[in-house]
């Protein structure tokens, strides 16, 4: 099978996997629906990078990823188990852009208040 093959028939494996997922969420409450927002949004962008690292994948992984059950709930869980740096990231954006309107507010004359 040649590669491209390999890549279409791995993009339709990864769309079926989040096309069942997505089912799955709509048969649920709005209540569940709400507390698995993160998961949610989590698995469509994986499914999104997956796809777009697909086009530089060797056929052999392709093979192998093929087969793979369960590959976008693996990748999630894998993820859900490495150290978050986005607080971290958020935290230190914040901070950054506040330090840029204390200074803009500094050097155009404007006091600080008390």
């Amino acid at each position: 099978m040649e590669q491209e093959e390999l890549r279409k028939l791995f993009c339709t494996k990864l769309t079926l996997e989040l096309r069942a997922f997505q089912m799955e969420m709509f048969k649920s409450e709005k209540e569940e629906i709400y507390e698995r927002a993160f998961q949610i949004d989590s698995m469509v962008r994986i499914y999104r990078q997956c796809m777009e690292l697909s086009r530089g994948m060797e056929a052999e992984l392709l093979c192998r990823l093929t087969v793979f059950p369960d590959l976008l709930s693996f990748l999630y869980d894998c993820w859900l188990k490495q150290e978050d740096s986005v607080e971290e990231e958020l935290a230190e954006s914040i901070e950054k852009s506040l330090s840029e309107i204390t200074e803009k507010e500094n050097s155009s004359g404007r006091r600080e208040a008390s």
